[in-house]
């Protein structure tokens, strides 16, 4: 083969190999045993969604302040970007029990439809949990980084975060559906902290990092008072 058409040829060939992976459903995927496996999980970590949704519209859910959390790539394709949380600080027991929030896809289908994951059409998940829990997965299970950002906020955009948040569970369309192209767990965070007022309009971030940074720019994270960890004093 000449070598003019050996760059071509190459191109062709990687593109033909990502649009039959994108597309094409795993041979494993179908399965029954691959199925069954799927929805066990799926039931169990819907039944503990449901759990922590309980206890966000207890009466008692509070929190003094806010916490941007940044976790660091990991080795999945599906997480190479890193990922965004929100942590509710003071409305655990102890620290380590506050809760935090992240915005995923709730893949109810299967096999995973990769054209929807990236292009839209899964409901959004306000996916809830301790952030002792997260600390786990992320760090322990998964080696990833995770660096927590003091976020400025009022008593009434705090008060308004609370309720649009409940708003988003009640109505997990309100927030659009999930697009890891278009609304991904940047796009969702960033709207649901300027439906409470915060005043971060123009952010145009597509990666957590970015987000943190622009954040930054805009004075409404301590930059200061990044902290590496779970818990503990913030340096």
């Amino acid at each position: 083969m000449k070598k003019r058409y050996l760059i071509p040829f190459i191109f062709s060939l990687t593109l033909g190999s990502f649009i039959f992976w994108f597309f094409a459903n795993p041979g494993e995927a179908t399965s029954s045993e691959a199925f069954q496996k799927w929805s066990n999980e799926r039931q169990v970590n819907l039944t503990k969604q449901k759990l922590m949704e309980v206890e966000i519209f207890s009466p008692k859910f509070n929190f003094e302040s806010l916490e941007v959390v940044y976790v660091g790539p990991g080795k999945p394709y599906f997480s190479w970007w890193g990922h965004l949380l929100l942590r509710f600080v003071g409305s655990g027991t102890q620290p380590e029990k506050d809760f935090a929030v992240g915005f995923v896809a709730d893949f109810n289908d299967f096999p995973l439809n990769k054209y929807k994951g990236l292009m839209g059409g899964y409901t959004v998940m306000a996916k809830l949990d301790t952030l002792e829990n997260y600390y786990r997965d992320y760090v322990v299970n998964q080696n990833r980084e995770f660096v927590r950002y003091p976020l400025a906020s009022t008593q009434l955009q705090r008060d308004l975060l609370k309720e649009n948040l409940k708003t988003w569970i009640k109505d997990p369309t309100k927030p659009g559906s999930y697009s890891f192209a278009k609304n991904n767990c940047v796009g969702l965070m960033a709207n649901l902290l300027e439906e409470s007022q915060f005043r971060i309009k123009g952010h145009d971030s597509f990666f957590p990092d970015d987000f943190i940074k622009n954040l930054s720019s805009m004075g409404v994270l301590y930059q200061s008072g990044k902290s590496i960890g779970l818990v503990g004093a913030l340096k």
